[in-house]
């Protein structure tokens, strides 16, 4: 079969997602085609809402062809297909194993308009075919692991990829391919300690403090919420302290740490409590960085019953991040605190995402730049989306 595969992302020849669908339909005795017009299949990969309109772009400009989408957006697979003609759900090694279009159709992994069997996505993944991908002249890229063994009640990846993790032989070998002076980021969504090289970890702030060396320039943790009440509720229990022992251990080993933070939860006061008893640093280095982001209500997480329930008093903005750094940093260099987006991109995020029909989609697509706050809020129930729930319609590998 010939296949024309959609780049999503500008400029992203060397990135990891694109490599190994390449690689996938060569090494499966597939035409990797260069031009779209020859091509049998128009293949678009999704991992993120805000790439949906590329996927839109694709199906005006081929509006015969036959487009396939997959990536970790098209578990919400109903809105992708408003544009495609199938969705592939999950890994795509077993995909990429069908020799024609009916086979692709057939599979459980697979979803199509007016299909009535229960989706189950795809699981397989054939570590012998990862490829080590060179996205610059000193950066590799090799995949390390899927999914994650804690199921935080937010997060969307560990509830929709089940958790595995490649050897730390294959691991090893794609270390030894790396030139001398270049560095290999071992793509995971937690912390192994097999992957020892890897210049950024991600960890769990229990695991990162157990580090006793430094063997990493930066560590990303999820802080996630501001209370201990609210982090034990959705699956992410530590106390307070154990943030403050998290920033004394990274100052002592030089390390730069990355804490994410989800606004939507707690009230505004709970984040000046966390702040309040950050320590005094003279020195700027290393630095402590806060993310913030603005919980959205995933489908096929136990967080998604709440959505009806959202308190938008809760959400963050630029400007709340703007005083969390001016109070702070009087008395502590370390912190740094990335920009806040507005409410309004979580509410046209998730918005988006539930959307089913074509109405809907139109609808969230005439508010993405707006700007007022309890305009796009009150859209989430005036356009009806707030009711999706297509649960019923895919079983994941932890359900029977």
């Amino acid at each position: 079969m010939k296949f024309y595969l959609h780049r999503a992302i500008k400029g992203s020849n060397n990135h990891y997602t694109y490599s190994l669908l390449e690689r996938l339909i060569q090494v499966n005795g597939h035409e990797l085609e260069t031009d779209p017009d020859r091509a049998e299949f128009h293949l678009v990969s999704l991992c993120d809402v805000t790439q949906l309109s590329f996927l839109e772009k694709v199906r005006k400009n081929y509006a015969t062809a036959k487009i396939i989408v997959g990536g970790h957006f098209a578990v919400n697979f109903v809105v992708c297909s408003l544009f495609a003609d199938l969705v592939n759900t999950g890994h795509a090694f077993e995909f990429f194993k069908c020799r024609s279009f009916d086979e692709m159709a057939r599979l459980e992994s697979v979803y199509f308009k007016g299909k009535k069997e229960i989706i189950r996505p795809s699981t397989f993944i054939d570590w012998s075919q990862l490829p080590v991908v060179q996205t610059s002249d000193r950066m590799f890229y090799y995949l390390g692991g899927a999914g994650c063994k804690n199921k935080c009640r937010f997060c969307l990846t560990s509830w929709t990829n089940k958790h595995q993790s490649n050897s730390e032989m294959r691991i090893r070998i794609a270390e030894s391919k790396i030139p001398k002076g270049a560095r290999l980021n071992i793509i995971s969504n937690e912390y192994d300690r097999a992957l020892r090289k890897s210049p950024v970890k991600d960890m769990m702030l229990k695991d990162f403090l157990s580090v006793r060396k430094k063997t990493t320039h930066l560590v990303r943790m999820g802080l996630e919420f501001a209370t201990p009440e609210s982090r034990k509720k959705y699956g992410k229990a530590f106390p307070d302290d154990a943030i403050y022992q998290a920033i004394d251990l990274a100052g002592r080993l030089k390390i730069e740490i990355q804490l994410f933070c989800i606004g939507g939860i707690d009230p505004r006061e709970a984040w000046d409590a966390i702040f309040d008893r950050l320590p005094i640093e003279p020195k700027s280095m290393p630095r402590i960085y806060f993310k913030f982001t603005n919980l959205q209500y995933e489908q096929f997480t136990p967080m998604f019953k709440e959505r009806f329930n959202m308190n938008p008093e809760n959400y963050l903005d630029g400007q709340f991040g703007k005083y969390l750094f001016n109070r702070c940093a009087v008395y502590n260099k370390r912190v740094r605190i990335f920009p806040i987006a507005s409410p309004c991109l979580a509410f046209w995020r998730m918005g988006t995402s539930l959307s089913v029909n074509m109405d809907q989609y139109e609808a969230w697509k005439a508010l993405k730049k707006e700007k007022d706050q309890n305009t796009v809020y009150d859209a989430l129930f005036s356009t009806k989306v707030i009711e999706t729930d297509y649960q019923d319609k895919i079983k994941f590998w932890w359900q029977k």
